[in-house]
């Protein structure tokens, strides 16, 4: 029994049909339909969107997978005449192509949300190309055995991805551990998946073939997506969600007051963008602050490491590698700096990561010699 189906015409439109009629006809036919459901997702969920850690967060996803779960599969099964929906859901199966469409795009949106907040542009940038071919490929094939299967990656791309932010924070630490049980997490759903699609195969004993096929999509797909994420995961691409750098700046001193930290600078006006002196002028005796505040979920505390580095002629070179541990739950991130005293005029990276190696973010200075002694404007910046 084939999946590939031949094109089927598009019924012609009454001249005389009115709006509703016009609209219901686009949403049913027009191939532009599914990717305007898929952005409409996007928008949806970008104005929803908050922190990872939210019970209403989690649960908003775990609906979302379950219904993606359960139209996909009806969807697979349909394509080799498997299944067939009630008449009393006939109408509404007509659109399951786009709700399918909306679901995913909203959860994407998350994860794409999540990962450009948590690891650095290169990472960020390299998801959302990942994404994005899928996306268009999804878009641009229409054979529709192929369709399935992308529909499958991107559907475990949501899996993985959920469980990849999830999984920390349950063990309240991210790292190798906590991705090695993302994997077999995921796994497990992969299989799951399919052993729910496999019940409606066995109401139908005499296709052991389409069984087969069934099975090679669906573990095929679902495993080939695990295998990206652990190419990533070793190439040091993912970023470490759901860590995400909230402030890093450079500054002069720093105390602690009231609660808050009262960080000193005395960076010109003009330099507005800079955080704090990214210009370092420096002076004997000056000591250079790098404060940072860092989001974790309730309940995390693990450890980072400040790397520096120093522009060489053979590129970028570690000059130091400082501890420092992060504890979860504070709205606006938990905040923890570093103090340097042993420099050199350069250029410098300032990197915060993860105790893996994988960056959260970054920020850049200049140091150079100031052999003036006049008063320096110290202004004050309080976190």
């Amino acid at each position: 029994m084939s999946s590939v189906s031949p094109a089927t015409p598009v019924p012609p439109l009454d001249p005389s049909a009115g709006r509703l009629a016009r609209l219901k006809h686009a949403i049913k036919h027009d191939p532009r339909a599914p990717v305007a459901f898929f952005l409409a997702g996007f928008i949806f969920d970008a104005l929803v969107t908050e922190r990872p850690d939210t019970t209403l967060q989690i649960v908003h996803q775990s609906v979302y997978l379950v219904l993606i779960t359960l139209l996909l599969s009806a969807a697979l099964l349909e394509s080799y005449g498997l299944f067939t929906p009630p008449a009393r859901l006939k109408k509404a199966w007509n659109y399951h192509e786009h709700v399918t469409q909306f679901l995913i795009g909203t959860l994407l949106n998350v994860y794409m949300f999540f990962y450009f907040k948590s690891g650095s542009l290169l990472s960020s940038i390299v998801f959302i190309l990942f994404i994005a071919g899928l996306l268009v490929a999804n878009e641009f094939v229409h054979l529709k055995s192929r369709q399935v299967v992308l529909k499958l990656a991107l559907y475990f791309l949501c899996v993985t991805s959920f469980w990849l932010y999830v999984v920390p924070m349950i063990l309240g630490f991210v790292g190798l551990a906590a991705f090695a049980i993302t994997i077999l997490v995921a796994n497990g759903f992969v299989w799951a998946t399919y052993a729910f699609i496999e019940r409606g195969i066995r109401k139908h004993p005499e296709s052991a073939v389409v069984r087969k096929e069934i099975q090679k999509k669906v573990l095929g797909t679902g495993y080939g997506v695990l295998g990206v994420f652990v190419v990533f995961y070793l190439l040091q691409i993912i970023p470490p969600v759901p860590l995400s750098l909230n402030y890093i700046g450079v500054f002069r001193s720093v105390k602690k007051e009231a609660g808050d930290y009262v960080l000193t600078y005395t960076r010109s006006k003009w330099l507005f963008w800079q955080h704090g002196d990214q210009s370092f002028y420096a002076r004997p005796g000056d000591q250079i602050v790098t404060f940072a505040r860092v989001f974790a979920p309730n309940g995390f505390r693990d450890q980072l490491q400040v790397r520096w580095l120093l522009k060489g002629r053979d590129g970028w070179q570690k000059v130091d590698l400082i501890p420092i541990t992060v504890s979860g739950g504070r709205e606006h991130g938990f905040r923890g700096y570093t103090v340097k005293s042993n420099y050199q005029p350069g250029d410098y990276r300032v990197q915060i990561e993860t105790s893996d190696g994988r960056e959260i973010g970054r920020i850049s200075l200049t140091v150079e010699s100031d052999g003036g002694s006049d008063e320096r404007e110290i202004k004050e910046l309080r976190q």
